[in-house]
């Protein structure tokens, strides 16, 4: 049978997507995490081809609610261990305080001596 008779709806054609690159997904781990691209690439011409079969463009909102079901099934627990802000030490932070202010300081005289100066230094 043709494709486009045997699968009439866009939906199970779709479903038909998902379980032939689904075994792939579920393979990603973090470590495994460069590998993905070429299967999400992989997923995608597969969905880009299975539409022109139907003669469907894409993509099209249907694939799009599609793609984004596929994210939150399989990447729902995706998140990364938050970063966590410390300060830096205290003499460090010393220091950087201290730089600006000092040459702050060193600016606002060196104005004010060369005033004083004007007329020997002109």
């Amino acid at each position: 049978m043709d494709v486009k008779t045997e699968i009439r709806n866009p939906f199970a054609l779709y479903q038909y997507v998902y379980q032939t690159v689904s075994g792939d997904f579920v393979l990603i781990t973090a470590s495994s995490f460069l590998a993905f691209p070429s299967e999400y690439h992989l997923f995608t011409f597969c969905t880009e081809k299975k539409s022109q079969i139907l003669d469907c463009y894409w993509p099209n909102p249907l694939v799009e609610s599609y793609i984004i079901r596929i994210h939150k099934h399989f990447f729902s627990n995706c998140t990364m261990e938050p970063v966590i802000w410390v300060d830096p030490p205290d003499d460090t932070l010393t220091i950087l305080v201290l730089i600006p202010v000092f040459l702050t300081l060193a600016m606002i005289a060196l104005v004010v001596w060369c005033s004083k100066r004007s007329d020997i230094l002109a």
